[in-house]
């Protein structure tokens, strides 16, 4: 691992499951486990430096060892370092985003890819059909959720753990406290649900229509995102807009059928290349310059 990551750059920790990797100075690079002939990606940050680099780095390991394939989750977020009204930290779904405006996440770009992703469809859309769309699979999943069947379902389960450790018996007491009351007025509790659904499915389309007036939300997913989005994010910009950006990704989100797990199969023979220690140290150097906040890493 040294022969890729420089020691004089990174602090390498191994333990029984794998690796972390972190800067001299305590920032969290990677987190690896080994698992089935495979490299798991557990956690992946910038560092001060680029994921881009970061993964090449990693893959080189791989090939010298010969591990033929890196898994990973994509979840990676933009934090817009701005705050809602209850103060929670606003951050913007970029994977999804990438995925609805370019075809393509960041990871995806690098050669790592799910099993199954209906991200064009959805980007084809027109962006009012999207959002009501949304709300019908979410009225369907209220319906599913809180059906008295799955709910006493729910309340036998609690029963069950409650009888098995008395150490959560009163937390498990007020769930089934309450699981019974839905199932007690259960059609004004989906009512109450449902309102819920169409007041925010409301708001959305109030915020777009405040926010960006001269864009028409029938125009698709791809067209109304590329359309409001700012040519660059920057720490603490338009907040309002990034909040409407990142409430709507999250509106829509459910109709996706993305895979978050990747995978990426590597080609090439084992091999160890002479210079791998200067080149990282080079290229990492290089890249942490010129990284910008628009970066997904």
């Amino acid at each position: 691992m040294e022969d890729f990551f420089d020691p004089e750059i990174f602090n390498i920790e191994k333990n029984e499951n794998g690796y972390f990797i972190s800067t001299k100075d305590g920032q969290q690079c990677l987190y690896l486990t080994f698992k089935n002939d495979a490299i798991y990606v557990n956690k992946l940050e910038k560092c001060g430096s680029n994921g881009t680099i970061l993964l090449k780095l990693l893959e080189e390991y791989a090939r010298s060892v010969g591990i033929r394939e890196i898994e990973l989750q994509d979840a990676s977020e933009l934090n817009t370092n701005c705050v809602d009204e209850s103060g929670k930290q606003i951050w913007i779904k970029l994977a999804l985003l990438k995925l609805l405006t370019t075809g393509k996440s960041w990871y995806n770009s690098l050669g790592y890819f799910s099993s199954h992703s209906n991200a064009e469809e959805i980007a084809g859309l027109s962006c009012i059909d999207a959002i009501l769309s949304s709300k019908e699979n979410k009225i369907l999943q209220i319906h599913e959720i809180y059906s008295i069947e799955k709910l006493k379902n729910k309340k036998a389960l609690y029963a069950s753990l409650n009888s098995q450790s008395t150490q959560f018996f009163f937390l498990y007491q007020k769930k089934s406290a309450n699981i019974q009351y839905q199932i007690d007025n259960n059609e004004t509790f989906i009512a109450s649900k449902i309102d819920d659904v169409n007041r925010y499915t409301e708001s959305i389309i109030i915020s777009a229509q405040e926010l960006f007036p001269h864009v028409d939300l029938s125009l698709n997913v791809r067209e109304y995102l590329l359309a409001i989005l700012p040519e660059k994010f920057v720490s603490h910009g338009n907040c309002q807009e990034y909040k409407f950006i990142s409430d709507l990704l999250k509106f829509i989100e459910p109709l996706s059928d993305y895979d978050v797990f990747l995978k990426k199969t590597l080609s090439g023979g084992k091999r160890m290349c002479k210079n791998t220690k200067r080149f990282g140290r080079r290229k990492l150097k290089r890249v942490s310059r010129t990284t910008k906040i628009t970066d997904s890493y």
